[in-house]
């Protein structure tokens, strides 16, 4: 289970810009998943990450995923 992360920022559902600045936000976060050579998917709402892990070698994966969540400034 993964741990919470608050969101300061949204795009209310259903409004003219909503998809257009939905798809900002994402492609910020494909730059990220790229920079760690991992293939990914995005169809809507959701991305979906692929790639082939050793139970014992996860450090791909938590790298980029350390990535992507935001920080505190």
């Amino acid at each position: 289970m993964t741990d919470a992360v608050p969101l300061d920022v949204g795009v209310l559902q259903g409004s003219v810009l909503g998809p257009l600045l939905f798809a900002v936000y994402c492609s910020l976060v494909v730059d990220v998943i790229s920079e760690h050579g991992v293939s990914y998917h995005q169809y809507a709402d959701d991305t979906e990450l692929q790639l082939s892990l050793r139970a014992d070698n996860t450090a791909v994966l938590a790298t980029c995923t350390a990535d992507v969540r935001p920080r505190n400034t």
